[in-house]
């Protein structure tokens, strides 16, 4: 049985993410992980989020989400892993 089709509208956000193109790693020792990795992971745990893309060769991310998505506090979570971001919204549009 596949999922319904949902018709919510969706947005594009475009984040900056400098400090990742510098430190593409988390942790040290035997514990290291690649931070583009990581980062995804969190943001696709999001309520809202429907994928997430992240390059740590450009420090650059973009998230497909639904219109509801806030923001501030997903800002506020990267700023926490080490890496502050800044975003623009690229894009809106109706159900896909």
């Amino acid at each position: 049985m596949s999922a319904p089709v949902t018709h919510e509208p969706a947005m594009t956000v475009s984040l900056s993410l400098p400090d990742l193109v510098d430190h593409p790693f988390l942790g040290s020792g035997c514990c290291v992980v690649a931070a583009d990795d990581a980062l995804r992971q969190e943001l696709e745990r999001w309520p809202g989020v429907r994928s997430a893309s992240i390059s740590a060769d450009t420090g650059q991310a973009v998230i497909v989400a639904t219109s509801e998505l806030d923001l501030e506090p997903i800002l506020e979570t990267l700023e926490s892993l080490g890496f502050p971001a800044q975003a623009k919204p690229a894009s809106t549009s109706e159900g896909r």
